[in-house]
C-alpha cells in the first residue's frame, strides 16, 4: 500500500481546495472529517468516494472503513486537515446537489434558515431538526455553507441524517410549501400570538433570520404567521440556534410524537 508524503501531491492539494466553498463547488465533494463522523456517514449509509488515514489511525482502528483507504503520512496529513489537532482520518464525499424539497406529510416540519452567518449556528439547528425528526433544513443564501468543515463538524453527525439543502434562494421553497399546504411561520418580538398558543400540529415550516438583523423583509411578508417566543426576563433576543430549538421541540410536544418509532434509534435522555 503506497503512502503519500508530501504536502504538495496533487490528490492532497485536490483535498486541502475542499477547505473553500469556491473549492467544494467545483469538485462537487466536501470533506468528512474526524472518526465519529466517518462513522456515523457509514452507519447512515451516506456514500464516501475517498477515505484517507494515517498509518497510525488505521492501525489503531483495523476494519473500521468499509472500503479502500489511501494512507498519508502524518505531517502531510496535517495539511490537509482542517482541526487543529487531526485525529488521522478523513473522507471526500459528493455534495447532495440542488434536490428538490422533501413532500409535505401531516408531520411535516421544515426548518428555513436565511443569513446565518456563524457556522456553529448552522450546525446546531442541523442538529436540533435531527433531533426532533424534522423533514428538512434549508439554507439560504448568505448563510454559512452546510458543507463546509465547520459547519460539518458542529452538526456532528447529524448533516447524514436528515435532507440539507442550500444555501439557495428560500423565496422559492416558500412558496412551493405553502402550495403544499404547509404553514409557514416566523417569529418576531412583540407578535400578538406565542408559539404556545400557535397549532403546530399542522405541517409547518419556521423561518430563522440572520442572528443581527433577522429575516429579510421580503421573507417576512411571506410568512403566513409571526408569533413570539414569550421571554419574561431581561434578555433582548435569544440565539438563533436556541430560537429554532424552542421553536422545534414546542412543535414536537405539540404533536406528541411517540419517541420509540422503530424507524428511529430508542431515544437518550441528559
Amino acid at each position: 500500500m503506497s503512502l503519500l508524503t508530501s504536502p504538495q501531491n496533487p490528490r492532497l492539494k485536490a483535498l486541502r481546495a475542499l477547505h473553500a466553498r469556491k473549492g467544494r463547488l467545483a469538485a462537487g465533494a466536501f470533506l468528512v472529517e474526524t472518526t465519529k463522523l466517518l462513522l456515523e456517514a457509514q452507519a447512515s449509509g451516506f456514500p464516501l468516494d475517498e477515505v484517507f488515514a494515517t498509518p497510525e489511525w488505521l492501525e489503531a482502528h483495523p476494519g473500521l472503513v468499509a472500503g479502500p483507504v489511501t494512507l498519508v503520512a502524518e505531517r502531510a496529513f496535517a495539511a490537509i486537515a482542517t482541526t487543529e489537532t487531526p485525529d488521522g482520518v478523513l473522507a471526500v464525499a459528493k455534495l447532495p446537489g440542488d434536490r428538490p424539497l422533501p413532500p409535505a406529510t401531516g408531520q411535516a416540519c421544515y426548518v428555513l434558515a436565511d443569513g446565518l452567518q456563524d457556522p456553529g449556528n448552522v450546525g446546531t439547528i442541523v442538529r436540533t431538526a435531527d433531533a426532533v425528526a424534522a423533514t428538512a433544513v434549508l439554507v439560504g443564501a448568505g448563510s454559512a455553507d452546510p458543507f463546509s468543515p465547520k459547519v460539518v463538524r458542529a452538526t456532528m453527525g447529524s448533516l447524514f441524517h436528515l435532507p440539507v439543502l442550500g444555501p439557495r434562494d428560500l423565496a422559492p421553497d416558500v412558496r412551493s410549501l405553502q402550495g403544499s399546504g404547509v404553514v409557514v411561520l416566523a417569529t418576531a418580538l412583540g407578535a400578538e400570538r406565542s408559539i404556545y398558543e400557535t397549532d403546530l400540529t399542522r405541517p409547518v415550516a419556521w423561518l430563522v433570520g440572520n442572528e443581527s438583523a433577522g429575516l429579510t423583509a421580503e421573507l417576512r411578508d411571506m410568512a403566513d404567521e409571526v408569533v413570539a417566543i414569550p421571554m419574561p426576563g431581561r434578555a433582548e433576543s435569544l440565539n438563533a440556534g436556541i430560537a429554532t430549538a424552542v421553536c422545534l421541540f414546542e412543535t414536537l410536544r405539540q404533536r406528541a410524537i411517540p419517541t420509540n418509532e422503530p424507524s428511529r434509534t430508542p431515544p437518550r435522555t441528559r
